[in-house]
């Protein structure tokens, strides 16, 4: 889930405006952070200690936000381990603040107060525990078209009805393969996230996904994606591997094909592509 996902919940987009960050809405949540406690840490204790990357960080001390100096150092600290968002109380905002997260691509929520901070924490919860559930079981249904012998067209379309995903008449499948880097170890879960995102800017709204390792693999309607269309989105998702991570990847588009079964040759014809786009490259 994103910023933008967030304010699609109705009662968050209710109780919650962007004030600022716009640009930065493709962020990814992983969890929130009540950041009120850091008023209590002694002046050399480094807040990015507390933070993991992909936190939606609350402020509601007055203490914190009435005092612009150290409210922007915090979150200054807290951007350079990729928080996920920044939400305070109405009110409580300051300008300075809001430049940076603007300058920053930082989203900046203002909360109402008809939106209780328990309320707040227990929706986003409940939609990050829910959608790792969805995801879960998407990695699986992929896996079962791509790796089973015997797979039933009719009942694997019934399955993804079910996890609100539509298989359509013809579909690719895209393999995206990076070099193995641990730079990337504990962030695949974001760049499957931005992976999504991307997609969905294109009407994908449930993209099957699954990754194992250092590869990804996606099931793309033909319906809705040219191979032209692919071929820019996956160039703009590689120069993004290599300017955020530091790590080469590379892209293999194989065939459309109207029936399931038939994708495990989209599979390899994808494989194929990157092995022969490998060796090129030598």
């Amino acid at each position: 889930m994103n910023c933008e996902d967030l304010m699609n919940i109705p009662k968050i987009y209710s109780g919650m405006k962007l004030i600022a960050g716009g640009s930065g809405m493709y962020r990814n949540i992983r969890w929130i952070y009540f950041a009120d406690c850091t008023q209590c840490l002694s002046d050399d204790f480094k807040v990015s200690q507390l933070i993991h990357g992909g936190e939606l960080v609350i402020v509601t001390n007055a203490a914190l936000t009435d005092n612009d100096d150290k409210m922007l150092s915090m979150i200054v600290e807290m951007n350079q381990k990729n928080i996920a968002g920044l939400v305070i109380n109405v009110g409580q905002i300051s300008p300075m603040l809001t430049e940076y997260c603007n300058d920053n691509e930082l989203p900046l929520f203002e909360l109402s107060y008809d939106l209780h901070l328990i309320d707040l924490s227990q929706i986003v919860c409940k939609a990050l525990v829910e959608e790792e559930s969805n995801t879960n079981s998407i990695d699986q249904l992929l896996a079962a078209i791509i790796y089973s012998s015997n797979i039933n067209d009719a009942d694997i379309k019934i399955r993804a009805g079910y996890l609100g995903t539509n298989i359509s008449d013809k579909n690719h499948i895209v393999v995206l393969k990076l070099n193995k880097n641990n730079k990337l170890q504990d962030s695949y879960e974001n760049l499957q996230r931005y992976i999504r995102y991307e997609f969905k800017n294109y009407g994908l709204q449930k993209m099957l996904m699954l990754w194992q390792i250092d590869t990804g693999i996606m099931l793309i309607p033909s319906e809705l994606f040219s191979r032209d269309l692919l071929s820019n989105i996956l160039t703009r998702i590689i120069d993004h591997i290599s300017s955020y991570y530091g790590v080469d990847a590379k892209a293999g588009i194989g065939s459309a094909y109207e029936y399931i079964s038939e994708l495990k040759k989209s599979f390899q014809e994808a494989l194929n592509s990157i092995k022969i786009s490998h060796s090129e490259s030598k």
